[in-house]
């Protein structure tokens, strides 16, 4: 049975996943958009080489951020070993 501080850390643990998972999503959007998208609105659409310019902007933004992940556990799982 669940204590109230195991309920109280899980409930911390969603909170900042949600809180980081916010930061990464405004920090792709704030990133491609500044890359990708003219400031000066002229059409409600993206154009077609703003899109793919977004496209590949957040894919490679993504990727990043899960390879530096992976490497982050991979050096804390061999910190933890020693």
């Amino acid at each position: 049975k669940p204590t109230m501080a195991s309920k109280a850390m899980e409930r911390m643990a969603a909170e900042m996943e949600i809180q980081a998972t916010t930061e990464l999503f405004n920090s792709v959007v704030n990133l491609c958009m500044d890359k990708c998208v003219n400031s000066s609105y002229k059409d409600n659409d993206l154009t077609k080489s703003e899109a793919v310019c977004a496209d590949r902007c957040v894919a490679k933004f993504l990727f990043v951020h899960n390879y530096v992940g992976k490497r982050l556990s991979e050096m804390q799982a061999a910190a933890a070993a020693q």
